[in-house]
């Protein structure tokens, strides 16, 4: 919720030590951009070298400084297992606050195996934002047909038939939000403006059959920061596997050889889309047994 709608003596203000005054109902938003981690300074191998991005950070420590205070953290995404980290085994660590790469003994592409299933489902970060009687969302749009043929409920009729040659898997985000009992929203939720296709815009979708007017990412971001003022957590996930029942190729690292993730904490803001503020949720992204320290 951002502080321009709070007002003094608003029993949603908490006192800090030292006297200082905020809104404890600051809600998180949480972005997956799957393959973009913290490379070399070579424009040549490294898209994010070329100009000076929100997302340029590199693994000398170094990266353009973000605006209002915004702090960008590198974290160690092996997390102490050889090999190039993966997305599969790095989302159901971020999801879960357990060592996925530890769990299975390597890194795992694409999409979450049987084990990683199971921990998302009893670890899950959704879930035990319900138990604790917190709103969270998944901004995500899906084809209603895709939803279906993972065995979730979706409103309204399928996009296209499946003719099951090619198996539906789940991503991580996926198993995750599925064992908080939340609502998936579909691309009809996309076309009113309540939810967001994986890649912002809405092409992709509108090539598999999606009726969706071309969308900026500006107004994208807008739509976002609408979803998170009424919930504690707001999950994005762009560019990764399972958004359409007619995607089998995962998400290859932008940055090749890149074993370095950069984490940001952000509050809700108007300029969501250019700017990264403080926030009262901090996170540290390399877990050793557990990931303790989210504050929600």
């Amino acid at each position: 919720m951002p502080l321009r709608d709070l007002r003094p003596g608003d029993h949603r203000f908490a006192r800090a030590p030292g006297g200082a005054r905020y809104p404890p109902a600051v809600a998180v938003l949480f972005v997956f951009v799957d393959g973009v981690g913290a490379g070399a300074r070579d424009p040549d191998a490294n898209p994010l070298a070329r100009e000076p991005f929100l997302l340029s950070r590199f693994a000398d420590g170094g990266g353009a400084p973000l605006p209002d205070g915004g702090r960008a953290v590198l974290a160690d995404a092996t997390l102490g297992v050889p090999g190039r980290p993966q997305s599969a085994t790095g989302q159901s660590t971020i999801l879960t606050g357990e060592n996925a790469p530890r769990l299975l003994g390597r890194h795992l592409l694409g999409y979450p195996n049987a084990p990683l299933r199971a921990l998302l489902r009893e670890r899950s970060l959704f879930g035990a934002l319900a138990a604790a009687g917190r709103r969270a969302v998944f901004a995500n749009a899906y084809p209603v047909a895709y939803l279906r043929a993972l065995g979730l409920e979706a409103e309204g009729e399928p996009e296209f038939a499946t003719d099951g040659r090619r198996r539906a898997r789940p991503a991580a985000t996926t198993v995750a939000y599925a064992a908080g009992g939340g609502r998936f929203r579909t691309w009809d939720d996309a076309g009113r403006g309540a939810a967001l296709t994986h890649d912002i815009t809405g092409a992709r979708a509108r090539v598999h059959g999606a009726r969706l007017s071309p969308r900026a990412p500006e107004d994208a971001a807008a739509i976002f920061l609408d979803l998170a003022r009424d919930h504690d957590l707001a999950t994005r996930s762009a560019g990764s596997t399972g958004s359409s029942a007619r995607s089998s190729r995962a998400s290859r690292p932008a940055t090749p050889s890149s074993s370095r993730a950069t984490t940001a904490t952000s509050r809700t803001s108007p300029r969501a889309t250019t700017r990264s503020h403080p926030s009262r949720c901090s996170g540290s992204a390399v877990p050793r047994q557990r990931w303790t320290r989210w504050v929600i």
